[in-house]
């Protein structure tokens, strides 16, 4: 079928604006707007639609009307790139299928290609902003279901190191805390390698990466994050940088972890070289842990045990799903049955966290 004749045919027969006439032709002319070849194609024919566009509901008649909508919601959020998506009601799909059975289908642009598409144009000329195919900042929804739009932010990574200075302090409530109301994020996740428990200590910086989801804020003053950060007493950070999801699973990958544990008993009954013989047994030795109704068998492949009067320092190694609270007193074995006398824990202090290698 000939162009004039299938124009006259649907013009025959529906309301149809400018934009999805002219979609219908799109392959004759793609380097012109589907608004203009509908201008094109209307301009030898007597036409008068009388009501809205019966396949796009009136969206492109109003596309300047719905691109500040588009805008408004955009300008809430902090983004360098973006990417336009759209939901159509199952009745203008079925619509537009119908008509390509009627009239042909070979020359046409889909609605929901043709409205992400002019949309994208539009949204990056007056923004200054680029399209990102893969993992823009921010994918703008156009919900014609709903007929809202949504702005759906990708997460954002920042890593750092971070050392604890005190026991009982939380430390990831204090990381977390400043990056949410900084970046304005729904909800902030903490990832570090290796178990961190409340009453250990660290000698060293630790690797740390959190993924703020949906933040309106993304260009962030690390600097300034860190300064705030470090008026706490209890925590101190530093090398935050912008990283990537598969940080992520560097840090969930396995690690080796070492302690420092300093014990101090009231008095001694036994012989000191009968405990450090004790001692001495557990080392390449796997520990029975039940921790969050999960049974771990992690190994303690180092373990150095040193008296210093009253007090004996243990420094040992196990892999990062290894609780070094668990193994005072209530794994099997554990320090208070392997060493049968009564002491205090003056100390723990984790050492280091280094990745295995594979």
């Amino acid at each position: 079928m000939e162009v004039k004749k299938r124009v006259e045919k649907i013009l025959e027969k529906y309301n149809i604006c400018d934009t999805c006439l002219g979609r219908q032709f799109h392959g004759l002319y793609p380097e012109k707007s589907n608004k203009e070849i509908g201008e094109k194609l209307k301009y030898d024919f007597d036409y008068r639609k009388k009501k809205e566009c019966y396949f796009c509901g009136g969206f492109f008649e109003n596309f300047e009307k719905e691109l500040k909508k588009i805008e408004r919601e955009l300008k809430k959020y902090e983004f360098h790139t973006f990417l336009v998506g759209s939901e159509f009601p199952r009745k203008m799909i079925q619509r537009e299928e119908k008509l390509w059975e009627e009239n042909g289908v070979d020359l046409c642009e889909a609605i929901k290609t043709n409205l992400n598409r002019e949309v994208g144009l539009e949204l990056r000329k007056r923004l200054g902003k680029e399209v990102d195919f893969e993992i823009p900042d921010v994918m703008v929804i156009v919900d014609l279901i709903k007929n809202k739009t949504i702005v759906q932010a990708s997460p954002l990574y920042v890593e750092g190191t971070y050392k604890k200075i005190l026991p009982r302090s939380k430390i990831q409530k204090t990381i977390e805390s400043n990056f949410l109301r900084k970046s304005k994020s729904e909800k902030v996740i903490f990832y570090s390698a290796g178990r961190m428990e409340e009453n250990v200590v660290t000698s060293f910086y630790k690797d740390f990466l959190v993924k703020l989801k949906a933040p309106r804020k993304r260009r962030l003053n690390l600097r300034e994050l860190e300064r705030k950060i470090n008026q706490n007493k209890s925590v101190k950070v530093k090398d935050l940088g912008y990283s990537k999801k598969k940080k992520i699973e560097d840090l969930k990958s396995r690690h080796l972890v070492s302690y420092s544990v300093v014990l101090k008993f009231g008095k001694l009954d036994g012989e000191k070289k009968e405990i450090a013989d004790s001692l001495r047994k557990l080392e390449n030795k796997k520990v029975h842990q039940e921790l969050k109704n999960k049974i771990r068998k992690p190994k303690i492949s180092k373990l150095e045990r040193k008296f210093e009067d009253k007090k004996l320092k243990l420094n040992l190694e196990s892999t990062e799903n290894f609780s070094i609270n668990d193994f005072l007193d209530k794994s099997k074995p554990n320090l208070k049955d392997t060493i049968g006398e009564e002491f205090k824990v003056k100390e723990i202090v984790m050492k280091s966290c280094r990745k295995l290698k594979k």
